[in-house]
């Protein structure tokens, strides 16, 4: 009667025939990957995926489309957990938990993924894996500096991800050193000091008034109107407590800070999308999640709120102010805990309403930005809008094809 009630429950909730589709595929899995993997591998073809089949994002985005900018008649596969219309033209879309997927894994010459995988196969010898990571500032606590707090079936995939790790992209000084002291990385793996690929926009359309007007006329946002861009972390235990900010009061503090109408927009962590569900949007408070790039909303956004999100790298580039308000940040603590850096970046932590609204009040870009300076001499970063061309230089050279550009 249990499991009659939990199918009739999974039915109604639409997610029955999906939670049946990957069971049966993880069970056929093995056998159709050691089919695959007999077959010839193609010197042409590359397979990418960000966040798990989220869609076209991530680094791995901007490393595909400077790869299709070369004309190099490529074999490009992304993976995807739904088929999306925003993919350019010569990307063929594959269901991630598919009989197609395990083909085109086991058969690509290059992997490029920017989270730990549950790979539909395993590497083969001659096949190179590029690992771009989706972090690039150290906050909360990640990989073997959290493992006693990590799910444990987590921990097996993350090591082996490191075993067959060939290239992993650092942005700066202290990624590096997070990547090489606890990414469980193979000692053959080549470090690729060249930024982090998602980041050449900011340095490519920083002026760019085009992108900040499109996102504006998107979300009917007058030109004259201050925007403050909303982008908190997702949590492990799924806790909505380190959401509750007074909108409404901060807001409010905002334009009396700067005398001008603001608006925020609030863009939820790809793990946590289902929390747009649990806020009530107004004019000014505005949904934002399902916007398809983050970067056009840091270009647009005049300064963020965050938490524990590496987002806060962005506006760091771009110099813009940063409040960082950690409503949870005892039990966030105990949950999964901050490196010491945390404490080092050039912005406070708020754990209250109250003592953000007192950081808006008394705000200083003067004071800001000497504090940037002071934060890149001791953490220099290697970003400076390039690393989406040596990373494709990079695949182009396992792939042995001159595509260098």
């Amino acid at each position: 009667m249990v499991i009659y009630n939990k199918i009739k429950k999974n039915i109604k909730q639409k997610t029955f025939w999906p939670k049946l589709h990957d069971k049966c595929f993880f069970l056929i899995q093995p056998v159709f990957s050691c089919i695959f993997r007999q077959l010839p591998i193609d010197n042409s073809k590359i397979t990418f995926d960000s966040f798990e089949g989220t869609g076209f994002g991530g680094d791995p985005k901007f490393i595909c489309e400077e790869l299709l900018q070369r004309k190099l008649n490529l074999k490009i596969i992304w993976f995807v957990r739904k088929y999306h219309n925003n993919f350019p033209d010569g990307v063929i879309q594959v269901k991630i938990n598919s009989i197609r997927a395990i083909y085109h894994q086991s058969t690509a010459k290059v992997w490029v993924d920017n989270t730990r995988t549950g790979h539909r196969t395993k590497k083969r010898p001659n096949q190179k894996y590029m690992q771009t990571w989706h972090g690039n500032l150290l906050g909360k606590k990640c990989e073997k500096d959290a493992e006693d707090k990590l799910w444990p079936g987590y921990i097996p995939v993350a090591q082996y991800d490191g075993m067959i790790t060939n290239a992993f992209i650092v942005a700066n000084r202290q990624s590096l050193n997070l990547a090489k002291r606890s990414f469980w990385l193979n000692d053959k793996v080549e470090y690729l000091k060249i930024g982090a690929p998602s980041i050449d926009p900011l340095f490519c359309a920083k002026n760019n008034v085009s992108i900040k007007k499109k996102v504006k006329q998107k979300f009917e946002i007058s030109e004259e109107t201050y925007v403050i861009l909303y982008a908190p972390s997702f949590r492990d235990d799924g806790s909505l407590d380190g959401y509750k900010l007074d909108f409404p009061k901060l807001i409010h503090a905002f334009e009396n800070k700067t005398g001008r109408k603001c608006v925020m927009l609030i863009r939820f962590h790809p793990d946590v999308v289902q929390h747009e569900n649990s806020f009530t949007f107004t004019d000014n408070l505005i949904n934002a999640t399902r916007y398809e790039d983050l970067k056009e909303l840091s270009l647009t956004a005049d300064c963020l709120i965050t938490d524990y999100s590496s987002v806060a790298y962005d506006f760091l580039i771009l110099r813009k102010p940063i409040f960082r308000i950690c409503l949870d940040f005892e039990k966030y603590k105990q949950i999964r805990d901050v490196y010491d850096e945390f404490y080092q970046l050039p912005y406070g932590i708020c754990l209250s309403n109250e003592q953000a609204i007192e950081a808006v009040n008394h705000f200083s870009n003067e004071e800001y930005q000497i504090k940037l300076d002071e934060y890149f001499k001791i953490n220099p970063t290697y970003d400076n809008g390039t690393a989406s061309k040596h990373a494709a230089n990079w695949i182009c050279s396992q792939l042995g094809i001159d595509g260098e550009f």
